[in-house]
């Protein structure tokens, strides 16, 4: 059960860290809650800065079953646990506007208010655990001198006041509590499904900057049952983009 334990800190260098840390011990579904972080990373080490009025959540998984018929299975079953967690997310963020734009940020009026991480930690070719961490901008500003300020945006700068932000934590650990049971159940045409009515960028030009370096840039055609997606390049060719290989996508 997400919320089955909290770690709670006035202060932390790195939730991601103190998570790790603590994989061994903590039960399926804790969570680490620190006040204010001094670092913090995102998908593939990316730095991301915390501001006061984020909320800022790291969560352990450690699922006794994966649903497997076949060793094949695994990468598609991590992934489907990505869609779910991120679904119960954005379940929660969809009542101020907020969509999911491939493959793991939160999008408000075109722009971020938040992102998701997901690390499996492997033990002997299997996962001993998953560590989630996400950010959510919920009271903070960006001003126009921010270097972020065309990119990025919160809740409150989008709605116009302030709001709630131990509400808002409640309802998405229940949220995600719920989407990990049906993971759990092996609902996963269902949550496939939702996952992708929520996606925003679907028949969009995009440009995407792989981890590998690379760029490509073309109209997503569709998202696939295991995360991955269907391009169109500007030659006119079908290319399918591996979840796991992006680094940042962005519409143009």
């Amino acid at each position: 059960m997400i919320g089955s334990k909290l770690y709670r800190t006035k202060s932390c260098v790195d939730s991601i860290a103190w998570a790790s840390q603590h994989l061994s011990d903590a039960p399926d579904g804790s969570v680490f809650l620190a006040d204010r972080l001094e670092s913090a990373h995102g998908r593939n080490g990316r730095i991301w800065l915390w501001q006061p009025g984020q909320l800022a959540v790291t969560i352990i998984l450690k699922p006794k079953t994966f649903n497997l018929s076949s060793a094949e299975d695994l990468p598609i079953r991590l992934n489907q646990l990505n869609m779910a967690i991120s679904l119960g997310i954005q379940t929660v963020l969809a009542e101020y506007g907020v969509g999911l734009r491939w493959p793991n940020d939160f999008v408000l009026n075109n722009k971020k208010v938040g992102g998701l991480l997901f690390k499996v930690v492997w033990e002997n070719n299997f996962p001993a655990g998953i560590i989630l961490g996400f950010g959510i901008n919920i009271n903070n500003e960006f001003k126009p001198t921010d270097e972020l300020f065309d990119i990025a945006t919160s809740l409150k700068q989008e709605i116009g006041k302030d709001l709630d932000m131990r509400a808002i934590y409640k309802n998405l650990l229940h949220s995600m509590n719920e989407f990990y049971k049906k993971w759990q159940a092996g609902a996963f045409d269902e949550i496939y499904k939702s996952w992708r009515k929520a996606q925003l960028n679907l028949g969009k030009k995009l440009k995407i900057n792989l981890t590998s370096s690379k760029t490509i840039s073309g109209t997503m055609l569709q998202v696939m049952p295991n995360g991955d997606i269907i391009l169109i390049d500007e030659a006119g060719k079908q290319q399918i983009i591996p979840f796991y290989t992006v680094q940042e996508t962005l519409v143009v």
